[in-house]
């Protein structure tokens, strides 16, 4: 006699050795052979079907996982969309999808059934202790995972497919430590469930969206899901916690998730940030594909790992850790950028002048901190950023006075002298008009002068934080209120550059150029200064085209793609496509056009909504054609 391989309690029942199915439930019977392939163990059940550990005969006895349909999922058209899952499954060419060798029926029931890979462990598996229990993962230990599954599902949308029930469960561990995408059960096929009834919510409550219970679901589903599965592994749960499906219901529909930190403080904020965008309710404020989510998460987690590198003997060690690992320090000799402050191991922002501690374009070690220059008047002391591409150096240095200064460098070509002495004049001219210029919301220029094979113009130092730092510290927009503030002064300043003669435009307007004070005042910096022309087949260019590849003006993500030429509307553009990362924390590019405000932040009045809609329309034509039109709209929601 032989035993069925029903795990309930009451199950375990006896048939002939020659019975396949039990004949008192569904269930297979251990050592039966289905085809060429010999029942083992019982598995799981799948969101349709049962899956069963079956074993190949010699010589290749390998070990695979067969799905067989349930009894009372058994019908005509079940049966027929089962076999077109499995040919779809099969036709799937991934490294991260679970893959198909075979599907036949039974010949007693005729029960359709598939073979697949063999993979035991799901994802969860993988964080577990010694002991077995299971552990909270590490934000850095997702990150391959993530990217693979992000593969597979984009894989899956590109093929015409909602996979609808992504969760750990369904993430397995294949035999060279991959992840491999399996369940296909609820897959949403063009409008059409391939195997369930049609407008019935199927997946796992705890892992989907809004849509999803609605009966719409969409390839942002998936990201949805996704991100609760990382929000499981780092916090031990999911972000809702119901007994009852209509209390799981209203969650997903009403409720905010808490933040990944309330559950586990070792969860960098940056990826806090990036996991409760993509549960947002509304599938358009999410990532623009699956693909963008792990790219975000990859780089969340890159930034916050910089934290963590110990200063005093190079050991990376995991995010969440308040000391050194290997030395134990847990104040290095790291100090803030922007008040000297000393800062603890991983902290973030300063205790006392709240910046971050790394500057998002904190160039780490470089070789300039410490160049005297102008005979030690000035010595600098941070590289805030350095371009291959353009070859223009910002830094904040030290005067003679000990004054902090901000010094801005560009590069001259060395040979021939002539050439050199032709650049070292270009930039004399393009900054001595900046120069010239006197207004509260400018940065003033104090100093200029050539050194080597480099020009440099010296600033004054502005104590306080670009628009980009502020939203990177945040991880949230800014308020309404303030942001209308800031393009009430922003525009006076443009209106003042407008009046100039020859005319000043800045076309480089972004967040990372618009500083605030530590008096709330707005000033515009980073006036973009293209590098000197090079007639054709000089020397010169040879030159430079052997050392680089490129030398021009870079093209700024808030700059309109079809402007030709450039005018106060270009400005207006790059000026309303900064307010709007800054009142949606998404920064652009945005294809093919801006999206409406509101659509990733509806605190914002509709009318704010509609003038920075207007100066977002690609064709300058129907844009705000004058700064002072933009600035009286702006002033009546003042």
């Amino acid at each position: 006699m032989a035993r069925c391989l029903n795990p309930r309690a009451s199950g375990g029942h006896e048939n002939p050795d020659t019975a396949v199915c039990c004949q008192r439930c569904d269930f297979l019977v251990q050592g039966a052979h289905i085809g060429i392939y010999e029942v083992v163990s019982f598995i799981g059940a799948g969101s349709y079907g049962y899956v069963y550990k079956v074993r190949e005969p010699a010589p290749l006895s390998r070990i695979l996982a067969l799905k067989v349909l349930r009894l009372d999922q058994f019908n005509a058209k079940a049966q027929a969309n089962f076999f077109q899952e499995a040919r779809r499954i099969a036709s799937m060419q991934h490294p991260n999808i679970l893959p198909v060798y075979n599907f036949g029926q039974l010949q007693e029931n005729e029960q359709p059934y598939f073979v697949m890979e063999y993979a035991p462990q799901t994802i969860l598996d993988l964080f577990r202790k010694t002991d077995g229990t299971r552990r909270l993962a590490f934000a850095e230990e997702l990150v391959p995972y993530i990217q693979q599954t992000a593969d597979a599902l984009h894989y899956v949308h590109n093929s015409g497919l909602v996979h609808q029930d992504v969760k750990p469960g369904n993430l397995l561990i294949g035999r060279n430590g991959q992840i491999l995408l399996s369940d296909f059960g609820t897959t949403f096929y063009l409008g059409m469930q391939t195997h369930a009834s049609l407008g019935e919510v199927t997946g796992t409550a705890a892992y989907m969206p809004p849509e999803q219970w609605q009966g719409n679901p969409r390839r942002d589903s998936d990201q949805y899901a996704l991100a609760i599965c990382c929000y499981e592994l780092l916090t031990g749960r999911t972000p809702f916690v119901y007994k009852r499906l209509e209390e799981m219901w209203n969650a997903h529909l009403n409720e905010v998730p808490p933040s990944p930190q309330k559950w586990n403080a070792r969860v960098p904020a940056e990826v806090s940030a990036v996991l409760l965008r993509a549960l947002s309710k509304d599938y358009r404020q999410r990532y623009y594909s699956v693909s963008e989510f792990a790219d975000n998460y990859a780089s969340a987690v890159e930034v916050a790992l910089q934290r963590y590198v110990c200063q005093h003997c190079g050991q990376q060690n995991r995010t969440g850790a308040q000391r050194c690992t290997n030395c134990g320090a847990d104040y290095d000799t790291r100090r803030c950028v922007y008040c000297e402050t000393p800062v603890r191991f991983g902290q973030r922002c300063c205790s006392h002048c709240g910046r971050l501690t790394l500057p998002p374009t904190l160039v780490d070690h470089s070789p300039l901190v410490g160049v005297a220059l102008r005979q030690g008047r000035y010595i600098i002391k941070h590289v805030l950023s350095q371009s291959e591409e353009t070859r223009v150096t910002s830094a904040i240095a030290t005067d003679a006075q000990g004054r902090k200064v901000f010094l801005k460098r560009w590069e001259c070509r060395a040979e021939p002298m002539a050439q050199r002495a032709k650049d070292v004049a270009y930039y004399e001219q393009a900054t001595g008009q900046l120069a010239k210029v006197r207004h509260p919301l400018l940065q003033p220029i104090v100093d200029r002068f050539a050194e080597g094979n480099y020009y440099y113009m010296v600033q004054e130092y502005i104590d306080g934080e670009s628009l980009d730092e502020r939203l990177q510290k945040l991880l949230r927009p800014l308020p309404e209120r303030a942001v209308l503030g800031y393009m009430n002064m922003l525009l006076n300043v443009l209106i003042v550059l407008e009046q100039q003669r020859p005319v000043l435009r800045h076309y480089d307007i972004s967040p990372a150029n618009i500083i605030v004070d530590q008096r709330g005042r707005v000033l515009l910096t980073g006036f973009k200064i293209a590098p000197p022309p090079v007639a054709p087949g000089s020397r010169a260019r040879n030159e430079m085209g052997r050392r680089r590849t490129t030398r021009k003006l870079g093209i700024s993500p808030y700059m309109p793609i079809q402007d030709r030429p450039y005018d106060q509307r270009t400005c207006i553009y790059a000026l309303a496509a900064s307010m709007h990362h800054a009142l949606t924390a998404v920064a652009p590019p945005h294809y093919p056009a801006y999206p409406p405000v509101r659509m990733f932040n509806p605190a914002i009045s509709p009318v704010l909504e509609g003038i920075l809609s207007r100066a977002l329309i690609e064709d300058a034509a129907v844009r705000y054609q004058s700064y002072e039109a933009l600035k009286r709209d702006i002033q009546r929601l003042l």
